[in-house]
């Protein structure tokens, strides 16, 4: 995908989840070649709480095998904020 349409793409994005009013999970990795990190962190700024942002690592397309556990852990522990209705911003970051 082109940069510029991965720009363009991000911008509806962030207009959109302004608009959505239900807990938003946002995973992105620093090494993602095709979205940059920046317009994750952006998604997750204009995004209502509840919200929670992990940093996984890997690229694109393998990011959560590389991240194994961590990619695991952040949908369980997703799972288990969203099931015990639990609000608040919340940002995990991994090394």
């Amino acid at each position: 995908m082109g940069s510029f349409l991965v720009y363009l793409v991000t911008i509806l994005i962030v207009a959109y989840v302004q608009h959505v009013h239900c807990p938003v999970l946002v995973l992105h990795s620093r090494d993602d070649e095709v979205v940059p990190f920046e317009f994750g962190t952006r998604i997750f700024a204009a995004a209502n709480e509840p919200k929670q942002f992990v940093e996984i690592f890997g690229n694109h397309n393998d990011g959560f095998l590389v991240s194994g556990d961590v990619y695991k852990d952040a949908w369980a522990n997703w799972l288990r904020f969203v099931e015990d209705g639990r609000a608040g911003s919340t940002v995990a970051r991994v090394s």
